[in-house]
């Protein structure tokens, strides 16, 4: 099997700038409300919400999802557990979170009172636990979840995100030594087509990509070999920009006489959408240490 790999400099789409050095518990909460976090613990305890609003109370924070932990750091939080006080201080709402972690010594682990759910003898309690926590920044979470490999050769650093690996078509984030930063696709063939051209379909609307001579490379020497091309980003942010909200997306790599042709899942945009914040992170750290921080 081949592997078929191009690499795009990737310009970022304009969101918001995150505060990236913003101290983070590592978990996802109902940034409103309670009321969607009542529903799901409710239904999966197969309880009355009104078991689960009796027992918490209105003046909580509701973990909807615990994220990828930084290696070296304590996370005991699990999905369900009602937040009820971080470093003794009440919680009345994500906000309160916000303003104890501001104040909080970074690296060092924090603790929280938490009100743990069990299913005992067709109700829903609640029991009183304390955990500990390392807040991180939002730099070091969005990094969490890749592993960084340095390519000796270029002493670029390869950042693919964990469980991508093996996938026919996958997606990661490479940063050369200069700084540039790249996103690479890559797609494993099961044989040599010759490439020519690509035809990337999205909702039915389609980008061809046809390849001269020049652009048109062979990496013969690794295992698996793969072919690869660069595009400048003014010739791609459009189309990745449509990709990471698609309901349908297909992909067609094309030789002289053969094709084969791949369909983009969730898994692909989601990791689409991964690596964009990813790229965002590094150019903030570039930024931080160009200027001394």
């Amino acid at each position: 099997m081949n592997a078929l790999i191009f690499l795009v400099s990737l310009m970022l789409v304009q969101d918001p700038e995150p505060d990236w050095g913003r101290q983070v518990l590592g978990i996802s909460v109902a940034a409103d409300s309670n009321e969607r976090s009542v529903s799901k613990l409710a239904e999966h305890f197969k309880v009355p919400e009104s078991q689960v609003r009796n027992a918490i109370g209105s003046e909580s924070v509701i973990v909807q999802r615990v994220q990828y932990v930084v290696e070296g750091f304590v996370n005991d939080l699990q999905p369900f557990d009602v937040i009820k006080k971080i470093g003794g201080n009440d919680v009345a709402g994500v906000n309160s979170i916000t303003e104890s972690l501001a104040q909080h010594t970074p690296g060092t682990p924090i603790e929280l009172m938490v009100l743990r759910p069990a299913f005992v003898e067709s109700r829903i309690q609640f029991e009183e636990e304390l955990v500990q926590v390392t807040p991180v920044s939002f730099y070091d979470l969005t990094l969490a979840p890749y592993d960084v490999e340095i390519d000796e050769l270029t002493a670029s650093k390869i950042y693919r995100r964990r469980g991508c690996e093996k996938d026919a078509l996958s997606i990661y984030v490479v940063q050369k030594d200069s700084g540039e930063i790249y996103q690479v696709v890559r797609f494993m063939c099961d044989g040599w087509i010759g490439l020519r051209k690509v035809l990337i379909k999205v909702d039915g609307n389609e980008t061809e990509i046809s390849l001269t001579r020049e652009e048109r490379r062979k990496n013969i020497i690794a295992d698996p070999a793969y072919d690869w091309f660069d595009r400048p980003a003014t010739d791609m942010i459009d189309l990745f920009k449509s990709i990471e909200s698609a309901r349908e997306i297909t992909v067609r790599m094309s030789g002289v006489d053969e094709h084969q042709d791949y369909d983009m899942d969730i898994l692909v945009q989601s990791n689409i959408r991964a690596n964009r914040k990813l790229i965002a992170a590094l150019k903030w750290r570039a930024s931080q240490e160009s200027a001394g921080k």
